[in-house]
């Protein structure tokens, strides 16, 4: 009689073994999903970021107008067709993985303001002088509107 609870009891245990590893396995598979959204977030708005940063490279010395337009636009082409390619990736997760989706939208949600707030600290002295001192407002528009354009194309449904 013992010898058969041990025999029950080894039985329970090994097949509950069985089932967790499963459960595992797509919890696993659910958390892989989630971090491939976010990691496509991270890629998205670390791109933004970067064009935050070439950008301000180019207008930290408050150079004349026509010439750096004219840079930036080209920047700003340069990226735009890099968020096209993000895009993609984005609207694919939309297609075929709801969990990443979400994942990604969730973390955009809650950090894209964040990246943009910044931008617009890095760039406010540059907008100021380009506002106020040339009176050029193509140029504000480029610096506070378009810049930010270039990152909602990747977001685009």
């Amino acid at each position: 009689m013992r010898l058969i609870l041990i025999l029950l009891c080894l039985f329970a245990f090994y097949c509950g073994e069985q089932k967790n590893p499963v459960h595992n396995e797509s919890q696993t598979t659910q958390i892989n999903n989630q971090e491939a959204g976010v990691t496509l977030a991270r890629e998205i708005l670390t791109s933004f970021d970067q064009l935050v940063k070439e950008t301000f490279a180019l207008v930290k010395d408050q150079p004349e107008t026509q010439e750096v337009r004219i840079k930036i636009e080209k920047l700003y082409d340069k990226y735009y067709q890099k968020m096209i390619l993000l895009n993609e990736k984005y609207l694919k997760l939309k297609k075929e993985d709801s969990d990443a989706f979400a994942s990604a939208n969730r973390y955009l949600n809650e950090n894209r303001p964040r990246h943009v707030f910044q931008k617009d600290q890095l760039l406010s002295n540059a907008i100021a002088y380009y506002n106020f001192q040339q009176g050029d407002q193509q140029m504000v528009e480029l610096l506070s509107r378009k810049i930010v354009a270039v990152l909602d194309a990747a977001l685009k449904d």
